[in-house]
C-alpha cells in the first residue's frame, strides 16, 4: 500500500523535474555563456539563416544564399536581455528563453518570437 506522504513526495518530484524541462528566461550571464563563440541556426520570414556570435562583440548574420551582415551584440545585465546593433536599425534588445540548445529571442512586448538552435563553434562562412 502506498502512503499519502510518499505520493506527495513523488508528485513534488515530478513537478520539480518538469520545471527543469521547460524553457526559462536567461540571465545576461547565461546569454553570454550560450552565445559566445557559437552559432544560432533558424528561420526568419521563411528564410534559413545562421548567426555567429564572436567573443569580441561582433556578430555575423548570414541568410541562406545572401551575403553576410556584420553587426554587434552584447548582453545587458541591467535588463537581462540580448541586444544587437545593425546599421539599418541601430540597437534592439530582446528577452532570451532557452531549453537545452533551443533558444528564442522574444520582443519586450512578447508579440514576436524568433526560435533557433545553438550549435557549437563558428558554423558560418562569409
Amino acid at each position: 500500500m502506498v502512503t499519502k506522504p510518499f505520493m506527495i513526495l513523488i508528485a513534488g518530484f515530478l513537478l520539480a523535474n518538469s520545471a527543469f524541462a521547460q524553457e526559462q528566461k536567461l540571465t545576461a550571464g547565461q546569454i553570454t555563456e550560450v552565445l559566445t563563440g557559437n552559432t544560432a541556426v533558424g528561420v526568419i520570414g521563411g528564410k534559413p539563416y545562421r548567426q555567429f556570435f564572436d567573443a569580441d562583440g561582433r556578430t555575423w548574420y548570414v541568410p541562406d544564399g545572401e551575403p553576410a551582415d556584420l553587426g554587434k551584440w552584447r548582453s545587458d545585465p541591467a535588463s537581462n536581455q540580448y541586444c544587437s546593433w545593425w546599421e539599418r536599425g541601430g540597437w534592439s534588445c530582446y528577452d532570451v528563453f532557452g531549453e537545452g540548445n533551443a533558444i528564442a529571442w522574444v520582443t519586450p512586448d512578447g508579440k514576436t518570437r524568433y526560435d533557433a538552435k545553438v550549435v557549437s563553434g563558428q558554423q558560418v562562412t562569409w
